[in-house]
């Protein structure tokens, strides 16, 4: 039978990259799936130059133990 693992979508533009969404079986709870994954997604922008990595939307704890910080995002709208 086959199990699934977490998995996750990365979007790498130049040398950004955004942690767009992930998923897992909770069956492996127990073994923090996520942070292994989210460590080793680190570990390979690091490596491969990538300059910034980008949580995107939300205010969630993990994401400020991984050293994020907030940005202030404002959207324009220019009509003719």
């Amino acid at each position: 039978m086959a199990r699934k693992l977490p998995a996750t979508f990365v979007s790498i533009i130049s040398t950004a990259s955004g942690f767009i969404n992930s998923g897992l079986n909770h069956q492996f709870m127990e073994y923090s799936p996520g942070w292994v994954l989210l460590g080793y997604l680190l570990k390979w922008s690091n490596e491969n130059g990538i300059a910034a990595f980008d949580f995107m939307r939300g205010d969630e704890e993990y994401k400020y133990r991984f050293g994020s910080v907030d940005r202030q995002v404002k959207r324009v709208v220019i009509k003719r």
